[in-house]
């Protein structure tokens, strides 16, 4: 019975975030859903973000970019692409994938990340796919093709493999915390905003 309200400017993020990726930005293997690593770097990052994590897919489908493209209210974008696409997607096609994605989603008032592939314990093929992948997000961020364009290494967010579950890819909630402390800290930092 009591009276509710939308909240103040004031009492909300003044950023937006949004945060595209496989199950672990989904948020898999947490307990419930804000635990994850998202939720836990918007929160040390004062951001508001929108978690477009996409378990099982996050192959930058054309219609999925189409999307992002148009998500009109939020100025800063990470991108974690890859994982997912290890043992079906050639490095040549994961390139260009990654490029139409960019091309789509740059824009000037708008600060894009990618985010080379989180650590995990995967072997044979989809271990050098994967690391592959990482050295052409690599590249794409050094071309300066996407004026603008940040680069976030996966190792620097999932430092400890200790902070993986037993499927030895999916952060565990203690996994999910400290990749969301590593991360909100990095997106806190003056580097990260308006002026970019």
């Amino acid at each position: 019975g009591h009276e509710t309200r939308p909240p103040r400017a004031e009492e909300t993020p003044a950023r937006r975030w949004l945060a595209y990726g496989s199950s672990i930005t989904n948020g898999a293997s947490a307990s419930m859903h804000l635990n994850s690593y998202v939720y836990h770097a918007a929160r040390t990052a004062g951001l508001d973000v929108r978690n477009l994590g996409l378990s099982g897919s996050c192959h930058c489908e054309p219609e999925v970019a189409d999307y992002l493209a148009e998500q009109d209210d939020c100025e800063i974008f990470t991108l974690e692409v890859g994982v997912n696409m290890r043992t079906s997607v050639e490095t040549g096609d994961f390139q260009e994938r990654v490029e139409r994605l960019l091309d789509k989603v740059h824009r000037a008032d708008r600060q894009l990340f990618l985010v080379t592939v989180y650590p995990n314990y995967a072997s044979g093929v989809p271990e050098q796919r994967q690391q592959a992948f990482s050295e052409i997000l690599r590249r794409i961020h050094a071309s300066g093709n996407w004026p603008g364009l940040g680069l976030i290494e996966g190792g620097s967010v999932l430092d400890s493999p200790g902070d993986l579950t037993t499927d030895l890819i999916h952060p565990s909630d203690y996994g999910h915390a400290r990749m969301g402390r590593n991360l909100g800290e990095f997106l806190r930092s003056p580097r990260v905003g308006p002026e970019f």
